[in-house]
């Protein structure tokens, strides 16, 4: 079975305009809400391409609860753990001529002592075999080990654990040598505190990830595509196809889903690549997470280079 664990999961409020004008009156010409965060989507995408998960993590107030019965409708396995202290954050998307984020951190005021019920949750849960996807932010206040006390006590059970964070929370659940972790350009710069421009830096510097501790690394970088570092030292790299960007919110969250429905398959390394490659384009031009026809239809597009 695969899991997946977001702790500070939104409701994403969409609105489409035909312009953004600062200190004005702004109407939009179309709204939608979905429920949102980086393990979220990457349940959501499994499910689309066949695949079951279970979707855990932690909500509060009036919003966690719509946020529940929301992604009830889209992932047949929901397991969040209902909290207190505050409400699930509302994260607010313009669509206009340029894309504008407003992300909130999340409740504040949600105790610590909760996480020990989710640790204890996943590790009565997941057996020999699964795999385990950590993905997206903390809550405010919470110590950015809470992912490496989580995997102190799932050592020696034979879980496949795929990492998408960032910063510390990142790099400090290395030691645990995770088979798989997902970055982006910004979050890597980030890691290192350093403009990392050309390709080569890139990798480089994914490298240096790579070697405390972790098999597997993917970085992507928006319209140049991604890269891919294997445990036999290989690089994967492409470009994505042509085609009219909508949406890149989530689509970094749709290559990982669907890398992990590839590897699930058992297709080979370049396959679940381009795979992930074909699925973060397609999302990338859909309004929202791409459908497994559109995902199919990019895939004898993408070429490495």
């Amino acid at each position: 079975m695969i899991y997946t664990l977001t702790l500070n999961p939104s409701l994403d409020y969409s609105m489409t305009l035909g312009r953004f004008s600062v200190g004005a009156i702004n109407t939009s010409n179309a709204e939608d809400i979905k429920p949102g965060g980086k393990g979220v989507n990457i349940s959501i995408m499994l499910e689309r391409l066949g695949h079951k998960s279970v979707a855990m993590g932690l909500v509060s107030g009036f919003t966690g609860s719509e946020f529940i019965r929301l992604l009830k409708g889209m992932v047949s396995n929901v397991d969040f753990t209902m909290t207190e202290g505050g409400n699930t954050r509302i994260n607010v998307k313009f669509r206009t001529d340029v894309e504008t984020e407003i992300n909130s951190n999340g409740p504040s005021r949600v105790p610590f002592s909760v996480y020990d019920e989710i640790i204890e949750k996943i590790t009565s849960a997941v057996k020999s075999g699964d795999i385990l996807v950590l993905a997206g932010s903390i809550f405010p206040g919470w110590p950015e080990t809470c992912h490496s006390k989580l995997l102190k006590q799932l050592r020696g059970k034979n879980v496949t654990v795929i990492i998408d964070t960032n910063g510390n929370s990142l790099v400090d659940s290395l030691r645990y040598r995770p088979y798989l972790i997902k970055s982006n350009r910004r979050e890597l710069c980030q890691i290192f505190s350093k403009e990392l421009n050309s390709t080569s830096e890139i990798t480089y510097h994914a490298r240096l990830l790579q070697a405390r501790g972790t098999q597997r690394v993917i970085v992507s970088l928006g319209k140049d595509g991604a890269i891919l570092l294997d445990e036999h030292e290989y690089i994967f790299q492409s470009l994505p196809p042509k085609g009219k960007v909508m949406n890149t919110v989530g689509a970094g969250d749709a290559m990982l889903g669907a890398y992990i429905a590839a590897m699930e398959e058992g297709r080979p390394t370049i396959d679940c690549f381009k795979y992930s490659m074909a699925a973060g384009s397609a999302t990338a031009y859909s309004p929202w997470l791409a459908s497994k026809a559109e995902i199919d239809e990019l895939f004898p597009k993408i070429r490495l280079i």
